[in-house]
């Protein structure tokens, strides 16, 4: 359901103001597929677990077994080994009776249930716009956007659940600019300068997540809770100045950017008793959620451990700069150079200290330079356009994704041994004393690499009469890795986890190739006195990482045929198919990670047929 209003009010000839309220309620939630079971890591019998539990495990296979079964599918049960093998939750019969039948290779769909999964996404903008004078604008622009979204699901994709996650999020996004805009010396130097403000914090509990996982119906049951604050202003100006008594159709652009990033946060964890309530979240309603109040005093009933994080401040100087040359009215060459930067911040929850050095990671920064051309034409009735561009830029600091999934049960570490908080040796590797370091965290972000990134980027229209449009586009992006290197304690941890070193870097979500192709039709007579039209659209998407999760290709076709204005009456009709031959549309990953055994996937919506009615009163 999707409602918006729009106002307009011009109180003058010089004043004008817009505001937009807007609220949408989604029920339901794409599905998950569970892909690729590695055989035989659900069936490991109870006394191979015991022997890990116990810590009597020494054959390399078997310990690496081990800590995919006890650290990454049950992480609570690894904890016996600090709690004692007699407590409840250390019921390895249990655990091994539940996962017995979910051996073998397999693909499966789970349907969220439409009534415990939902967004409801409220929000408000104000924008006033104010002539000072013919050249000179003054614009505010305000706007106020909550999320509250829950979310509840099986993470292995099976109808037995054997791990069940439930997810809330509250959050609160204010928003403030003020830019005033005009030209000088008729028009030859154009400005824009302002401010931004940018405010995102908790609204509710939940705030910025409460997740919940439930193993094995209770043998491992905790909730998570982080309450996030994220601020951010900037001031900024831009300039463009003509120099067209020198060189016809030249224009140079300078622009720069000062941005203060901050963030702090809050998190808890609290470890519920086994076999209690399947799900807390759900059938104890919101209050199982502690507060951001309790978070930070440490104090309440479902708080648990309570870890505080100070804020983190970062800030940066980005700019662009360039050179644009209309040298005719349909052709225009430019070129560009820029520095844009991805903000810092925090790895919750608080790490090992061990790992303390990386409980923050810092900016990311890409200097690029773009070259590029525009080209119109049109002979007798054809007609079209061509936009041509290449680009090479330098990524430093990458903030690179490691996996930490499933390692809440420690790791031995050797090098640790000696270390703050790591005084005495509690376990062995491969016979060497070391000291077990714990990372709760399922992801780890360090600026771990400096890459190469170069493209082209290409669009086009060709109207070989005025009832015949094709379009196109297509992006290529070349990533080389200059360099990856990584912290000596985060290296260190790594290789006792038997996780390698990561040999290359993807940037997260970037597809090497992207595709697009359309056809527009027009009957060029009147049918029923409207105007018939028809379209056919290709989109295709190469393969993305999302951490160590690829994320699969896909190529959709969308058709749509309408008949616009019927009868001069302002009454238009379409009908439309998108996801034309029902494709699997992997938008990006689930819940799951590879070190489960069991990657998962948010699904696009399958094949769609529907009629749209429009009538439009300004006719």
């Amino acid at each position: 359901q999707s409602y918006r209003v729009s106002l307009l009010l011009e109180p003058t000839d010089w004043i004008r103001n817009v505001t937009v309220a807007d609220y949408s309620k989604i029920r339901g939630q794409a599905d998950f597929v569970a892909d690729s079971f590695v055989g035989g890591i659900y069936s490991r019998t109870p006394a191979e677990i015991q022997a890990y539990l116990s810590n009597g495990v020494t054959d390399p296979s078997r310990l690496a077994f081990a800590n995919i079964y006890a650290n990454q599918i049950i992480p609570q049960l690894a904890q016996c080994r600090l709690r004692g093998i007699d407590d409840p939750r250390c019921d390895v019969n249990a655990a091994a009776a539940a996962a017995k039948n979910s051996v073998g290779d397999r693909t499966s769909f789970v349907t969220q249930d439409p009534w415990l999964a939902r967004s409801i996404i409220k929000g408000i903008s104000n924008t006033t716009t104010i002539d000072l004078s013919e050249n000179h604008q003054l614009k505010n622009i305000f706007a106020i956007r909550t999320n509250d979204n829950f979310s509840n699901t099986t993470l292995t994709g099976l109808a037995t659940p054997i791990i069940n996650s439930a997810a809330r999020t509250r959050l609160k996004q204010t928003t403030e600019e003020l830019q005033l805009s005009g030209s000088f010396f008729k028009d030859d130097l154009k400005y824009t300068i302002g401010g931004f403000l940018y405010d995102e914090k908790p609204n509710g509990r939940g705030g910025y997540q409460a997740l919940e996982v439930n193993t094995f119906f209770g043998l491992s049951h905790n909730l998570a809770t982080t309450y996030l604050h994220n601020k951010s202003k900037a001031v900024y100006g831009q300039f463009d100045y003509s120099l067209h008594q020198l060189v016809e159709g030249l224009t140079l652009t300078a622009g720069a950017r000062q941005t203060w990033d901050e963030q702090s946060a809050c998190t808890t964890n609290m470890i519920f008793n086994p076999f209690g309530p399947a799900m807390v979240v759900t059938s104890a309603g919101s209050k199982a959620i502690p507060t951001e109040d309790e978070c930070r005093a440490g104090a309440g009933t479902n708080v648990g451990a309570a870890q505080m994080f100070d804020t983190a401040k970062f800030k940066k100087l980005t700019y662009t700069l360039g050179a644009n040359w209309q040298i005719s009215p349909s052709s225009m060459v430019y070129v560009a150079r820029r520095r844009g930067y991805r903000a810092g911040g925090y790895n919750t929850p608080v790490l090992d200290p061990f790992l303390a050095g990386l409980q923050t990671f810092a900016p990311e920064v890409l200097d690029d330079w773009e070259v590029g051309t525009k080209l119109r034409f049109r002979s007798g009735g054809m007609s079209g356009t061509l936009d041509l561009a290449a680009f090479t830029g330098k990524d430093s600091g990458n903030q690179l994704p490691i996996s930490t999934s499933g390692l809440a049960a420690g790791v031995c570490v050797p090098s640790a041994l000696g270390t703050a908080g790591h005084t005495t040796s509690n376990c062995t590797l491969a016979g060497t004393p070391g000291s077990l370091v714990i990372v709760n965290g399922a992801t780890m972000t360090s600026n771990a690499g400096t890459l190469t990134i170069r493209g082209i980027e290409a669009a086009g229209t060709l109207s070989p009469n005025p009832y015949v449009t094709l379009s196109g586009s297509f992006s290529y992006v070349q990533v080389k890795v200059d360099s990856i290197t990584l912290p000596s304690e985060l290296l260190a941890y790594l290789t006792a986890a038997g996780r390698p070193e990561p040999s290359d870097i993807q940037i997260q979500g970037q597809p090497k190739w992207t595709a697009n192709a359309g056809m527009n039709l027009r009957y060029p007579d009147k049918v029923l006195g409207g105007d018939l039209s028809a379209s056919l659209d290709f989109h295709y998407t190469g393969s993305t990482r999302q951490v160590e999760l690829a994320i699969p290709s896909y190529h959709q076709f969308d058709l749509r045929v309408g008949l616009d204005n019927i009868g001069d009456t302002g009454v238009s009709i379409a009908a439309y198919v998108k996801n034309l031959t029902n494709e699997t549309i992997y938008q990006g990953g689930g819940a799951t990670s590879l070190s489960l055994g069991v990657p998962s996937y948010i699904l696009g919506a399958p094949r769609i047929i529907g009629i749209q009615l429009r009538y439009n009163f300004g006719n």
